[in-house]
């Protein structure tokens, strides 16, 4: 029999955000250019960083005064870069699991400044039938947001209640037809990015995006420094995007956005002025480096937000 553990007690009855999904460590190689296939590069350097979509958008969201949880399995690996990230912010860690003799989930990043390629060990994640579910992320929460991970196991979690929908770059080898269609299905809003999209509109058999209105409320489709795009059954709302001062790199600049998006909403605004201040949040947090990059306060982004869309 599996034996757990839980990373914290409830720290709140309720939460406004609930996040399901992955916390890694990111290994981030830095590469001048990313390799083509049969051949080998020299790394310019190696970090062990805090990283994993769940843990990401909590770090921020946490940062940003929006009361989180978070929905994770882990190994008792983790050590120091995770433990100690997350016990300096206020999320609620109840449904972290540590599962005793699994390690870590680990995402090796490989990085040229501009793209990214990855390469996800899965750890605790891949052993989740074992594990309780997310009750408190879930039940507790006033939106839910399932990210990265088991799609099994994210049907039974959230069945029955609201939910936003964010299979990122697992969507490419996670999910079947049946699957994917069923999730989508019941979610308020999907989160995706260009390369994901063409994905999407794939295993959904559809040619244009204005069709995925079909199946959910809401798309939003970041594409960098294009901007985003806001997909509903009203039409196609473009959302030019934040300037970037100093970019360091861009890992996790996904993850940032949707905790400026969400930290938006929860001080009651509407959905595209939300996705500005995603825009804004991304454009800060890429500053700093590894997944979780540069976090900041409400009141420092909402003076960005101010300074480029007010």
């Amino acid at each position: 029999m599996t034996q757990w553990s839980r990373l914290g007690p409830k720290k709140r009855r309720s939460n406004f955000l609930g996040v399901l999904g992955h916390i890694n460590m990111d290994v981030v190689y830095r590469v001048l250019r990313l390799p083509a296939p049969g051949t080998s590069i020299n790394a310019e350097s190696v970090a062990i960083l805090f990283g994993g979509t769940a843990g990401n958008i909590g770090v921020h969201a946490s940062a940003l005064g929006v009361a989180t949880a978070l929905g994770s399995y882990i190994g008792d690996d983790a050590g120091a870069v995770i433990y100690d990230t997350l016990r300096r912010t206020s999320i609620d860690l109840y449904d972290v699991i540590l599962s005793t003799g699994e390690r870590t989930p680990r995402c090796h990043v490989f990085d040229d400044g501009e793209e990214q390629s990855y390469v996800i060990e899965q750890g605790a994640m891949s052993s989740s039938r074992k594990l309780p579910l997310w009750e408190h992320a879930v039940k507790d929460s006033s939106i839910v947001h399932v990210g990265t991970g088991d799609p099994s196991r994210y049907e039974i979690a959230v069945s029955g209640r609201d939910y936003n929908f964010d299979p990122g770059q697992e969507i490419g080898y996670r999910y079947d037809k049946a699957t994917f269609r069923r999730l989508i299905s019941g979610c308020k809003i999907f989160f995706t990015n260009e390369t994901e999209m063409k994905v999407a509109l794939k295993l959904l058999s559809i040619d244009r995006e204005r069709e995925i209105t079909r199946y959910c409320g809401t798309t939003i489709r970041t594409a960098g420094g294009r901007g985003t795009h806001v997909i509903s059954s009203d039409g196609i709302r473009d959302v030019r995007p934040c300037p970037v001062a100093n970019a360091v790199d861009t890992i996790g600049a996904g993850d940032s956005f949707r905790a400026g998006f969400y930290a938006a909403l929860y001080r009651k605004h509407d959905i595209v002025t939300a996705v500005e201040y995603g825009n804004a949040m991304a454009a800060i947090s890429i500053s700093g480096s590894g997944g979780s990059g540069r976090t900041t306060d409400w009141e420092t982004l909402h003076g960005k937000w101010k300074a480029n869309y007010s």
